[in-house]
């Protein structure tokens, strides 16, 4: 178990006003929390007919932004410029997401605080976690909230966990990671392929 600051995971920081990096990278989904009952409302990017926005008084989509048919977006959410969110993407609430990031197809997020220029591929789910900047969470990839044994989440101390993901990291298709794993910087983490041969 590490006990890192938010620097040693995040040295490019995030661009929110809430981001403190001498607190501890879990202690930031608190800070997002009181961050969100702040914030107002404002959708500044065309929604296209076939997006379903729920709580739209606690959703805000800064300019720049797309956002395909067939999205759910459920505040309180805030989408920072330049943010893609992909045909069958589900934002069930509590969701901050960084500059020119992706959301892709299918993609299931709650609970997260996501830096910039990230890209969580199709059928990629994330609850309950940080995720740095420059990352890439290929297709398929899901980051475990809650222990089979329903104890705590260690060294979180908290019932739902999924992960602490450091910028510039990547994980392959695939990847399943349990509940409070924390990844550093410029990470690659991807599933080894048996070679059969006939």
């Amino acid at each position: 178990m590490l006990y890192q600051s938010n620097q040693q995971f995040f040295p490019q920081g995030f661009d929110a006003h809430f981001y403190v990096e001498d607190l501890f990278p879990w202690d930031l989904l608190d800070s997002m929390q009181t961050a969100f009952q702040q914030l107002s409302g404002k959708i500044l990017s065309p929604i296209p007919e076939g997006v379903h926005l729920e709580n739209l008084e606690s959703i805000h989509i800064e300019e720049g932004c797309l956002i395909e048919p067939g999205a759910f977006i459920r505040g309180p959410c805030f989408l920072a410029r330049g943010v893609t969110v992909r045909h069958g993407a589900y934002l069930r609430g509590n969701v901050w997401v960084g500059q020119n990031s992706l959301l892709g197809h299918a993609t299931e997020l709650k609970n997260v605080l996501i830096g910039e220029h990230t890209s969580l591929a199709h059928f990629v789910y994330v609850a309950d976690s940080i995720i740095g900047s420059h990352v890439n969470l290929a297709s398929h990839v899901t980051l475990a909230n809650l222990r089979l044994d329903e104890a705590k989440v260690q060294p979180m101390n908290r019932a739902k966990f999924g992960a602490v993901i450091g910028d510039y990291s990547k994980l392959g298709c695939h990847v399943v990671l349990n509940p409070g794993k924390q990844i550093l910087p410029h990470t690659k983490i991807y599933v080894q392929q048996q070679h059969v041969t006939l």
